[in-house]
């Protein structure tokens, strides 16, 4: 049997080698997990940047479409506002048609109250004269209650007469008051139509907040493209069309002009 002998330092030597060895390859192996992670990582960020664009381009849409029904349900309560207030109007005239119709009643009734005063007169002074004249008195008696029957038919029309002129004031006062209603319903109509107003203005300005974000990832600059194909869409915002970019044949939208301003 042999026995070998290996000093302490060159002992110390070996383990140290095999561990800078081990070292290396663990160094190796982490780069190379990492740069695997990197590609992964890289690809899912452009696959999420890619996706976040297309839902930033779906919800600038149907920003879209609410800003148009905001417009429209705008629209809408300014003409109910508009014909509120033509309604308002109509009411205000017509009170006032039974406002003059009911002191016209009244003038009919004063009038009817002096004709009446009048009848009572000439019965009393058709009375003195059957006093006056016995021969007459009978006659003059028989007038006499025919004078106070037309004063009762007078009074009786006087009452009447006043009678109309109270249901003419109380038509005025249910004319005034619709009128009155519908002067709350216009206002509460010009409060909706601002309400719509503010949230279409709200709408737009999210629009363009979308706007501008996703005009930062994908603007790109005005003499990299040459405009050689044909229009191949357009919308509401912008204009697709097929161009050359940097040598490669891409399609490209276009915002319009008065959109940009």
């Amino acid at each position: 049997m042999y026995y070998g002998y290996v000093d302490n330092e060159s002992k110390k030597k070996a383990i140290q080698l095999k561990e800078e060895d081990k070292t290396k390859e663990t160094a190796e192996s982490n780069r190379t997990k990492l740069q695997m992670i990197t590609d992964s990582e890289q690809s899912r960020q452009t696959q999420e940047a890619e996706r976040r664009a297309e839902e930033a381009e779906n919800r600038a849409s149907e920003s879209d479409r609410k800003f148009e029904e905001a417009v429209r349900r705008a629209e809408k309560a300014e003409r109910r506002a508009d014909e509120a207030d033509g309604r308002a109007k109509e009411a205000g005239r017509r009170a006032d048609e039974a406002g003059r119709r009911a002191e016209e009643e009244e003038r009919r009734a004063e009038d009817e109250h002096r004709r009446a005063d009048e009848a009572d007169g000439r019965a009393k002074e058709t009375g003195r004269r059957a006093d006056e004249a016995g021969r007459r008195a009978d006659e003059a008696g028989r007038r006499a209650e025919e004078g106070e029957r037309r004063a009762e038919d007078e009074h009786r029309r006087a009452e009447e007469a006043e009678r109309r002129a109270e249901e003419g004031e109380r038509r005025a006062e249910d004319e005034h008051r619709r009128a009155e209603e519908g002067s709350q319903i216009a206002e509460e109509a010009n409060r909706m139509a601002e309400e719509e107003r503010r949230r279409a203005e709200e709408a737009i300005t999210r629009i363009d907040l979308l706007r501008k974000a996703y005009d930062d990832q994908w603007v790109v600059r005005r003499e990299d493209i040459e405009l050689t194909g044909p229009e191949i869409g357009r919308g509401g915002w912008a204009t697709v069309s097929v161009v050359k970019f940097r040598g490669a044949q891409v399609a490209v939208k276009r915002i319009h002009n008065q959109i940009v301003r």
